[in-house]
Formats: C-alpha cells, sequence, structure tokens
C-alpha cells in the first residue's frame, strides 16, 4: 500500500488520457432510443401487448468481452504515457568547485574578517540545493575528481594553479561553483557565482622582488622577499638531482632537506620496498631506472595526479606543492638530451605552490554580483525501474485480444 501511495507521474497531464475508456463505458451503457415502425399487422401489437402483460423482466445489457478488452488497453495506454515512477525520488547534482586563487580572496578588501569567496559560493550551493530538494556530491577538478559528500577541508586553503575546466562538465545535473558568472552560460549545468569585488595585492613573485596592485597600477618592489625553499626528502641522485638542481638554481629556490614551513615545493623520494628495474619516459625522453613500490595517488589534500608511470604503476605523481617518485633514474637518458630537463623543470613549475597572499592580476579583478541558477535538466537517484514498458506492453496485449474477438477468431 505504501509503494502505491509514493508513486509519482513524469507526464500527469496523461492522467487526462483516463477520460478515454471512461467515455467508452459510458456510451456503451446507454440504451439505444426506440425505433418507430410502422406496420398494419395486428399480430405483432398483439405480441408486444402480451409479453408486457406477461411481467417478464426485461432481460439486462450485456457488454460484448470484446469491449471490455478494449476498455481495458486504453487505460493501460493511458497509465504508460503518464510514465509512473515508485520509491523515493532524489535530485543529485555534481558540484564542481573552482578552487583557483581568486576563490580565497575575501569578497571586498579592508574587512577584519572576510568572508572568502569560496565560502560564500559553497554556501550558496548548498542553498539552492536545499530550495531544488537536491544533494551534492562534491569534486574539485582538474585534481580531484572523485566525489564527495562534503568539500574537503584542504580545498578551502590550498588554491590550485589553474581554473576549473567547466566547458567539460556542461552536463545535465551538474552544477558549476565559481565567483564570477561564466561569460557563456552553460547548457545544460547550472551554476552559482559568489561575486566580489576587486581586491588589490601581491600579484607575483620572483626570487626576491615582489609586484603588487594597488587596484591602478603594478609596483616592483626589490628585496621584498627572501628566497624560497625547495624541500627534498630521500635521496635524489643521478640525471634526476642534476636536472632539479638547474632548475632550482634558475629559479632562485633553495634546496634543503629539513621540513620548512610553508615550502615552495615538497619532494618525496620513496626508498622502501623491493627494489627493481624499471624502464620509464616521457615528453620524448626514456631512461632505465630503480623503483621502489608505488608512488602515492592520494592525499589528504586530495587526489594526485599520476606525471609518470610504467606498465600501469606510478612512478611520480604530483599535486599542488608537493612531488611523491618512486623511480630514480640511474642511467643517461635517451632521446633529445636536453628533453629530460625541459619534461621535469615543466613538472615541477607547475606545482610549485604560490607563496600566502600571491593572486594573478586577472584573478583579483572584480567578480560582479552573486547568481544562481539550476541546472536546466537533473538526473534523479532511487528511482525505481520504469513502469512504462510493461503498460504499454499490456495495453498492446489488450488491443489485440479485442481484434481478434471482435473478428470471432477466439
Amino acid at each position: 500500500m505504501s509503494a502505491l501511495l509514493a508513486i509519482a507521474w513524469e507526464r500527469p497531464w496523461g492522467l487526462w488520457l483516463l477520460a478515454i475508456p471512461v467515455v467508452m463505458l459510458l456510451a456503451a451503457l446507454r440504451r439505444p432510443r426506440a425505433e418507430r415502425l410502422a406496420t398494419s399487422d395486428l399480430d405483432s401489437w398483439r405480441s408486444v401487448t402480451a409479453s408486457r402483460g406477461s411481467g417478464t423482466p426485461r432481460a439486462p445489457r450485456r457488454m460484448p468481452f470484446a469491449l471490455w478488452l478494449a476498455v481495458l488497453a486504453c487505460a493501460l495506454a493511458a497509465l504508460a504515457v503518464t510514465g509512473p515512477r515508485t520509491g523515493e525520488r532524489t535530485l543529485r547534482w555534481t558540484a564542481v568547485l573552482d578552487t583557483s586563487p581568486s576563490m580565497h580572496l575575501p569578497l571586498a578588501a579592508g574587512t577584519s574578517s572576510p568572508t572568502t569567496r569560496i565560502e560564500r559560493a559553497v554556501s550558496m550551493a548548498r542553498e539552492l540545493a536545499a530550495r531544488e530538494g537536491a544533494e551534492l556530491a562534491w569534486i574539485a577538478p582538474p585534481h580531484d575528481l572523485t566525489p564527495r559528500a562534503a568539500p574537503l577541508e584542504a580545498w578551502f586553503r590550498r588554491a590550485s594553479s589553474t581554473t576549473s575546466p567547466f566547458e567539460a562538465w556542461d552536463v545535465p545535473g551538474a552544477l558549476w561553483v565559481t565567483d564570477a558568472a561564466p561569460a557563456v552560460p552553460p547548457r545544460e549545468a547550472g551554476y552559482v557565482a559568489a561575486g566580489g569585488s576587486a581586491i588589490p595585492g601581491t600579484v607575483a613573485v620572483e626570487r626576491t622582488f615582489r609586484l603588487d596592485w594597488d587596484g591602478e597600477h603594478v609596483l616592483r618592489l626589490d628585496g621584498a622577499i627572501a628566497a624560497r625553499t625547495v624541500v627534498v626528502e630521500g635521496v635524489l641522485d643521478g640525471p634526476l638531482d642534476r636536472a632539479l638542481r638547474a632548475w632550482a638554481a634558475a629559479r632562485g629556490f633553495n634546496l634543503d632537506a629539513r621540513a620548512v614551513e610553508n615550502a615552495a615545493l615538497r619532494i618525496t623520494a620513496r626508498i622502501d620496498g623491493a627494489a627493481r628495474e624499471v624502464e620509464a619516459g616521457r615528453d620524448g625522453w626514456s631512461a632505465r631506472g630503480v623503483a621502489h613500490g608505488t608512488a602515492l595517488v592520494q592525499h589528504a589534500e586530495g587526489d594526485l595526479d599520476v606525471w609518470l608511470s610504467a606498465a600501469g604503476e606510478p612512478l611520480v605523481t604530483a599535486g599542488v606543492g608537493r612531488i611523491h617518485v618512486a623511480w630514480i633514474p640511474t642511467g643517461t637518458p635517451s632521446g633529445d638530451p636536453a628533453a629530460f630537463a625541459v619534461s621535469w623543470a615543466e613538472l615541477l613549475d607547475a606545482f610549485v605552490r604560490p607563496p600566502p597572499g600571491v593572486v594573478p592580476l586577472d584573478e583579483r579583478q572584480a567578480a560582479g554580483e552573486p547568481r544562481s541558477v539550476a541546472p536546466r535538466s537533473t538526473p534523479r537517484d532511487g528511482d525505481h525501474e520504469p513502469r512504462d514498458w510493461i503498460l504499454a506492453a499490456g495495453a498492446t496485449a489488450l488491443a489485440l485480444g479485442a481484434l481478434l474477438v471482435r473478428a470471432g477468431r477466439v
């Protein structure tokens, strides 16, 4: 009984079609009008009078079996059109969270206890989902694609180096969670935009100088910061050690084996596990080396990107501010002599953690007013199997039966 009460209709207007079998029944039950027949045959009148005087009851009208089958076929067809569903129906949205540097700015400049754009955007997404009766599963592209019931605490502290690739998530049931409304609105997805005013501040650092934006101009401040540190945990030797030292010298980083607070990058070399010889490569180079186990693929701050692998096993993984290495090349890399150094330099550049408070100039611009738009089409979880096709098949069978009975073949 409870299952029947939980029925919902995908197309409730189809219930009006149930009027068709009702009209068919009423038409069949209606008695035909008496026919006028002119006759001079007195015997006909005498027989009628005799039948009326005898008190014999008139036999009740019987509806043809074919009509019953046709009425039931129409009723099932009408129910099939309505699309009945049973069970709890829960809207489920995928909240695609933008964790780019602008999202970690305050909503307005000069506030003593600022609310950040990412905090406002997450709150707006939850409010929109509550109004629409939807549940949210959170992801933070491009690095964290595992759906979670709530945003990770690390997402509120860590800024990704790139803006979320929202265009890839213009799909039914997706909700973009960002600060500025998209210039081209999505076709299927919805979005919430926290908005916010322009926030002056530091836009870049290099070696020991800093670039600050005052809202109109960019100012260079020499000697404003100390050289930053890259922490190396474990032993890196051979071509990899030489590539790392050349990169650090070119970028002005210090290399240190000790734990340093706010390090620009932490490189961890795995030395436990059975050693095995593995050949690996990418970007036009390859080399033989020694691997110890596999590189870490998940961290408390989120999933890590697999940068280098062999035979499906991750050998080098990376996330913002950290690189995990489980493979050390031992021989001279083959291919272009410069390809190895360039390839590793691109990896190191991509995952250096920016200093606290450094946000690129284009990210510091005003994000406009807050806006919320629900997804245009939203999948539901928890539905039982659709009953449409069962009802349609039953209606077809009954209609065929009615035709056969009418033709006298049954």
